[in-house]
């Protein structure tokens, strides 16, 4: 009984954790996209000059 209290009470916290690394992995990602999409535009500008 007291065992699985813990466990009920450890649950959200690892489950939180996971969420906010899985965000934060994927706002990297995002970022790291991002900055590439800016650079292949630049690059078609540059290439059209």
């Amino acid at each position: 009984m007291f065992n699985t209290s813990g466990v009920l009470i450890s649950a959200p916290g690892i489950s939180c954790r996971l969420v906010f690394q899985l965000l934060s992995h994927s706002l990297i990602v995002m970022t790291i996209f991002n900055v590439g999409e800016v650079l292949c535009v630049r690059a078609r500008l540059y290439s059209l000059i």
